[in-house]
C-alpha cells in the first residue's frame, strides 16, 4: 500500500484548477455570446481576434486564441 504523501492529487494541482477556471468562465461567456449573438466560442474568438489585428492568417488566429484552425 502507498503513503498518502505519494499520491498525486490532481484537484490540488494548481495548474489544473487554473485550467477547470478558465474553462467555467469561458463556459459562462459562451453561453452570454449565444444568447446574445447566436455564436460559438469559436466563432467569437475568431471575430475578437480579427477584430483585434486585422488581417490574420487562420493559423494565426487559432494561435492567438486558442482553437483549431478548422
Amino acid at each position: 500500500m502507498q503513503e498518502s504523501a505519494d499520491i498525486f492529487a490532481l484537484e490540488s494541482f494548481l495548474p489544473y484548477r487554473l485550467m477547470r477556471i478558465a474553462e467555467r468562465v469561458s463556459q459562462d461567456f459562451a453561453t452570454i455570446y449565444r444568447e446574445k449573438y447566436s455564436l460559438s466560442r469559436s466563432e467569437w474568438r475568431c471575430l475578437a481576434t480579427l477584430g483585434q489585428f486585422g488581417k490574420v492568417t487562420a493559423k494565426q488566429i487559432g494561435a492567438h486564441s486558442a482553437i483549431d484552425k478548422t
